[in-house]
C-alpha cells in the first residue's frame, strides 16, 4: 500500500514536471487573478478611505454634532446619556486685533478646545502636529496658516509671539509661547477667517458667561444621525435659541445602494478572475485526457485520478496565489500613492492594505482552481480507457462545413471558435468582463476630478480685490474714486481678454451707523437665533463705533 502510494506520488510530479509550458500559463492565471482582485479591491478601499480623510480634515473634526448654550442641567444629561462616546467642549475667548489681519481683511479669533475635543474629536483631522498641547497661561498652540498670517513662516516650539487681543470688549497686550503647531485644512476653505488656541487656565481666566461653549459629540453609531440628534434635542428639551448640529451633511444616497452598487462592481471582478482560471486549466486538463485514460488502463482507480488531478491544482495554486498576492501588495503601496497623488486626495493619501483584501483573494483563487478540476477530474475518473485514448475536445457536424465559401479562412477560424460552443462562450463573457472592469476602474479615477468639484462650489476662477491700511481708509473722497477707477479700468481690461468669458466688479466700503437699540434689536434677535454659534452680544455693542459695511453689485 505504501509502495502504491509512493508510485501515484511519483506519477503526478513527473507529470506535473513535464507539463511546464502548461504550469507555467496555470500559475500565470492564478497570479493574474488575485493581483487583479488585490490591486483593484485595495485601490477602491484607498480611495474610500482617503475621502472618509479628506472628508474629517475639510469639516476639521470627527465629532458628529455640535450644541450650543447648554444649561449645566442639560450638559449633565448630555454626559449621562448611553448613546454618546465622546463630549468635546470648545470656547471662544477673544479675538487677536491685529492691524496686520486687518488689512489682510483677517479674523482670527482666540479659541480654547477641552483636552477631549482635542484628542478625541481634532487630532485626527489634522497633520505634521509638532509640539504639545498648550497648559500654562501664556502657552498657545496655532495651526500653520493662522501663523502665516500672523508673519510667521518658520515657527519654533518656545517662540515668543505678541499678539493685541480683545477680550469681552477690553485691549490687552499679550506675549504667548508658542507650545506647538500643525497643518490644517478647515482654514485653506474659509480665507478670511483663522484661529489659535490657548489653554484652559486662560479660557477660565478671561472666558465669561456671554462666551458660550460649544459641545461636540461623537456618537457611539454614527448611522441616522438626523434621527439621533432629534432624539437628543427632545431628551435636552432645547429651546429655539439652542442648537443641534450635524457637522457634515449626511448622504442622500442610501447605504444599501451604495453596498449595490460595489457588490456588482466587486461581483464583475470575482467572476472575470474566476473564468480566466477555469479557461487555462480547463483546456490544460482536457489536453491531457489520454494521459488520464493510459494510466487507468494501467489500473489506476477514479479515487487514484482525482487525486492527481488534485494534487496538481493544490501545487499550482501553493505557486501562484502567493506570487499574484506579493506582485499584488507591492504594486499597492508603489501605484495607489501615484494615483491619488494625481487626484484631489493629494494631501489624504492612504494604502488600504487590510488583511481580509489578501487573504479573501487567495481563499477565492484557491476555491476557483479547485472547482474548476472537478469537472475533468470526474471525466477523467468516469470515462472508458478507450474512449480517453480517441478523446476529442469536440466534434464537428458534417452539416457546419457543407458550404460553397467553406474553403475560406475566416469562415475556418469562425467554425473552429464556436466548435466548442461551452467554450467559446466562457471566453467570450470573461473578455466581456474584464473590458468592462477595465472601463469601470478608469471611469471611477477619472469622475474623481477637483475641477468639478470647484466648478459645483464656485463659478469664478480668482477674485482680486485692494488691500486698505487704516491710513487709506481715512483718505480723501478723490483717493477713493481714484481707486474706483483702477477697478473699472481693471475689471474693463478682463473684459477685453480673449481668455477670459467673463468678469464681474463690485464695491465695497465701510460706513459707521448710529446704534439705535430699539431699531436693532429686532434684527439682533433674528440674527442670533439664526447663527447660533456666532451671537452678538447687545451689551458689548459700542454705540460710537457701530459699524458695518455698504456693498453694491453689478
Amino acid at each position: 500500500m505504501k509502495e502504491q502510494r509512493q508510485a501515484i506520488h511519483n506519477l503526478w510530479i513527473n507529470s506535473f514536471r513535464n507539463n511546464r509550458r502548461r504550469n507555467l500559463f496555470v500559475i500565470l492565471a492564478l497570479a493574474l487573478t488575485t493581483l487583479l482582485i488585490t490591486s483593484v479591491i485595495g485601490l477602491g478601499m484607498s480611495f474610500i478611505e482617503a475621502s472618509n480623510k479628506q472628508t474629517v480634515q475639510r469639516v476639521g473634526t470627527v465629532a458628529d454634532a455640535n450644541l450650543n448654550d447648554l444649561t449645566k442641567r442639560q450638559v449633565q444629561l448630555l454626559k449621562k446619556d448611553p448613546s454618546i462616546e465622546i463630549i468635546g467642549t470648545q470656547q471662544t475667548v477673544g479675538a487677536v486685533d491685529s492691524q496686520r489681519l486687518k488689512n489682510k481683511k483677517v479674523q482670527m479669533a482666540l479659541h480654547w478646545y477641552s483636552k477631549d475635543e482635542w484628542n478625541g474629536l481634532r487630532k485626527e483631522a489634522i497633520n505634521n502636529f509638532t509640539g504639545k498641547f498648550p497648559e500654562k497661561d501664556n502657552e498657545l498652540m496655532a495651526p500653520l496658516a493662522a501663523l502665516k498670517e500672523l508673519g510667521i513662516t518658520q515657527p519654533k516650539i518656545g517662540q515668543k509671539i505678541s499678539l493685541p487681543c480683545q477680550i469681552d470688549g477690553k485691549m490687552y497686550q499679550k506675549e504667548f509661547v508658542l507650545s506647538g503647531y500643525y497643518k490644517e485644512y478647515v482654514i485653506a476653505r474659509v480665507v478670511d477667517f483663522s484661529y489659535v488656541l490657548v489653554s484652559k487656565s486662560f479660557a477660565d481666566k478671561y472666558g465669561t458667561a456671554v462666551n458660550s461653549k460649544t459641545y461636540s459629540i461623537k456618537y457611539k453609531d454614527s448611522n441616522n444621525l438626523g434621527k439621533q440628534n432629534k432624539a437628543l434635542a427632545k431628551k435636552l428639551k432645547l429651546t429655539e435659541m439652542q442648537e443641534i448640529k450635524t457637522t457634515l451633511r449626511e448622504s442622500s444616497q442610501s447605504a444599501t445602494s451604495v453596498i449595490i452598487g460595489v457588490g456588482m462592481f466587486l461581483a464583475i471582478i470575482l467572476i472575470s478572475g474566476g473564468l480566466l482560471i477555469y479557461n487555462v486549466l480547463y483546456i490544460s486538463i482536457a489536453n491531457d485526457i489520454r494521459f488520464y485514460g493510459l494510466l487507468k488502463a494501467l489500473g489506476t482507480t477514479k479515487k487514484q485520478l482525482r487525486k492527481i488531478i488534485f494534487n496538481q491544482s493544490l501545487l499550482l495554486s501553493a505557486v501562484g496565489i502567493p506570487s499574484g498576492l506579493i506582485i499584488g501588495f507591492a504594486i499597492s503601496h508603489v501605484l495607489i500613492p501615484v494615483v491619488m497623488k494625481a487626484t484631489n486626495f493629494s494631501e489624504a493619501v492612504v494604502v488600504s492594505t487590510r488583511p481580509l483584501i489578501y487573504l479573501g483573494a487567495g481563499l477565492f483563487a484557491l476555491l476557483v482552481m479547485l472547482l474548476s478540476s472537478i469537472k475533468p477530474a470526474n471525466y477523467a475518473a468516469r470515462v472508458s480507457p478507450v474512449s480517453a485514448i480517441n478523446f476529442t475536445e469536440s466534434k464537428v457536424r458534417k452539416g457546419d462545413v457543407r458550404s460553397r465559401n467553406g474553403g475560406k479562412l475566416y469562415l475556418m477560424a469562425w467554425r473552429n471558435i464556436f466548435r466548442d460552443r461551452k467554450r467559446a462562450l466562457v471566453v467570450i463573457i470573461s473578455m466581456t468582463l474584464g473590458i468592462t472592469s477595465f472601463v469601470a476602474v478608469n471611469s471611477i479615477v477619472k469622475s474623481m476630478d477637483f475641477e468639478k468639484f470647484v466648478l459645483s462650489e464656485m463659478d469664478y476662477d480668482i477674485v482680486i480685490s485692494p488691500s486698505y491700511t487704516q491710513f487709506e481708509k481715512d483718505s480723501s473722497e478723490s483717493k477713493m474714486l481714484e481707486k474706483q477707477h483702477v477697478s473699472q479700468r481693471l475689471a474693463q481690461l478682463a473684459k477685453e481678454n480673449d481668455n477670459i468669458t467673463s468678469a464681474k466688479l463690485y464695491f465695497s466700503a465701510p460706513v459707521s451707523v448710529t446704534y439705535d437699540k430699539q431699531k436693532f434689536s429686532n434684527y439682533i434677535r433674528s440674527y442670533n437665533q439664526f447663527f447660533k454659534y456666532s451671537k452678538i452680544n447687545e451689551k458689548q455693542i459700542d454705540p460710537n463705533n457701530f459699524n458695518g459695511e455698504v456693498i453694491s453689485i453689478d
